[in-house]
């Protein structure tokens, strides 16, 4: 295929382990092959569009359903919508079909967003599909990008693959929809395409298992995006009866997620199809060597043509300039010469917030505590954006952000008059701290609180000062030390959890 400065870009990602007794042929995708010799106009997400399919559940009985598969769909929404390291289009420009709704409550909180920003959500049947994607390839404008996610069941036949819609019957496949018929509605009707079909893994049938395997500005993602021509496909072929993260997503799915929010090697600080590929291919592969076969050598198969190995997908510089401060009742964001790009507002009036790198990604995000009608603790990104929360029905003042050494993951530390809890960051909206505890006697109340390493043994840890004294406990929520001005001075750990895998 010959290859020119015209801007076309398809990737594909289908992740598929499909059945036994239905999968016997080999998988098969055809690559679409698109030429142009026209010059490459610049890029602009105001002409984007998208559409997510989530198939959680189906009509036909003897079809399982996919667990995960809404949160698939409306995770991976949010991430192009919201996440200013991608940003390649509007919500109001996105269209997201369920079969089924989402089960985490973060995926939960994030359709809401998206639909409360002009997302619109559909049904999930094939013929839905079809016409959905048309719709949307049809309302992709020339200097845009047509972005297309599927989770769902998918299975092989007659070297065809295909993917199921609500009420597809996998004993007839002219029910369910054709990769290849995807594939050529994303190339030939927008100059720009990124298709992410990630065919569900997990029971197909009962008496059948698997076993085979900022957006105002031009960074530098838009600038290379507008000289990038080619296709990506990504092939996930894994094997395995449990598809799950442990996270609540498909394993193929948060691979790339991960690997999008600036997991995967990121040269010139842009994530690229190559290294997304490596990343996606060494995180399935990890988790086929851990929960079903160590021997297996491979996890996705990768085919890149034209230029589209470089294909801009993330832009992973960290943004410095952004400034977080806060008033009693807003936090607000504002750039390197002091101009103010966002404010948020989420209760009465503003008790405590930090800032830090909560998840890692060399990124800012903001953690705050809302007085309303319950204590909100709430996360956002660095461009504003609540990423999740939870109501609390105790009263919190303090928010801290820490972590023993730079090889833990970040917690999150809150207090209120007597009360000091510890929450994962990536599991805020389940309300659920990893520990909490209580300081008796109950008649002092916490002064103030830190993240520090007073005992000097190269890990930080948390200091609380009260109206009787200090104690200092780890991020396990054990006492390490204390000292008592006068009588007694407790902690009692009264809730802990271990953290799922």
């Amino acid at each position: 295929m010959k290859t020119s400065r015209a801007a076309v870009l398809a990737a594909i990602a289908v992740a598929a382990i499909f059945g036994a007794r239905l999968l016997h042929a080999a998988r098969s995708v055809r690559p679409v092959t698109v030429t142009s010799n026209q010059s490459s106009p610049r890029f602009d997400r105001n002409e984007s569009a998208a559409l997510f399919v989530g198939v959680r559940s189906f009509t036909h009985r003897e079809l399982a359903p996919v667990r995960y598969a809404a949160d698939d769909a409306v995770d991976l929404a949010y991430l192009f919508v919201f996440d200013g390291r991608i940003h390649l289009v509007r919500a109001d420009r996105v269209v997201i079909a369920l079969s089924g709704r989402p089960e985490k409550p973060e995926s939960q909180q994030r359709l809401e967003l998206l639909q409360r920003a002009g997302a619109t959500v559909r049904h999930a049947d094939q013929t839905d599909i079809v016409a959905l994607l048309r719709q949307q390839a049809a309302l992709t404008g020339p200097k845009g990008i047509f972005i297309v996610s599927l989770a769902t069941h998918g299975f092989t036949r007659g070297g065809v693959t295909h993917v199921l819609g609500a009420s597809s019957v996998v004993q007839y496949p002219a029910t369910a929809v054709s990769v290849a018929s995807i594939l050529d509605i994303a190339a030939l009707s927008a100059g720009r395409s990124l298709v992410l079909i990630d065919a569900c893994r997990e029971r197909l049938s009962r008496p059948t298992r698997s076993v085979s395997r900022r957006a105002e500005t031009e960074p530098t993602l838009v600038r290379r995006m507008g000289h990038t021509r080619g296709q990506a496909v990504f092939f996930a072929a894994a094997a395995g009866e449990v598809s799950y993260d442990g996270n609540g997503n498909g394993v193929f799915t948060k691979a790339v997620i991960d690997g999008l929010q600036c997991r995967a090697a990121k040269p010139g600080g842009v994530v690229t199809a190559s290294t997304l590929g490596t990343y996606v291919q060494y995180s399935v592969l990890r988790w086929i060597h851990r929960h079903i076969d160590k021997s297996a050598r491979a996890a996705i198969q990768l085919n890149f043509d034209g230029d589209a190995r470089n294909m801009p997908l993330s832009q992973c510089w960290p943004d410095q300039n952004v400034r977080v401060r806060a008033t009693k009742s807003s936090i607000r964001g504002f750039d390197a010469d002091g101009k103010q790009i966002w404010e948020v507002r989420d209760g009465k009036s503003l008790r405590d917030f930090a800032v830090g790198d909560l998840f890692r990604d060399h990124r800012q995000e903001a953690v705050a505590l809302w007085e309303s009608d319950a204590t909100r603790l709430a996360i956002y990104s660095a461009e504003g954006e609540r990423l999740s929360y939870c109501d609390l029905a105790e009263q919190l003042d303090n928010v801290l952000i820490g972590r023993p050494t730079k090889r833990y993951a970040p917690r999150i530390v809150v207090t209120g008059k007597t009360t000091v809890m510890a929450f994962d960051p990536k599991r805020v909206s389940l309300g659920k701290p990893l520990w909490s505890g209580t300081i008796t006697p109950h008649g002092q109340s916490v002064e103030r609180v830190e993240i520090v390493d007073r005992d000097r043994d190269g890990k930080d840890d948390i200091s609380i000062k009260t109206e009787n004294g200090t104690l200092l406990l780890d991020f396990k929520g054990k006492v390490i030390a204390k000292h008592a001005k006068r009588g007694p001075l407790q902690f009692h750990l009264l809730h802990s959890r271990r953290k799922r895998p």
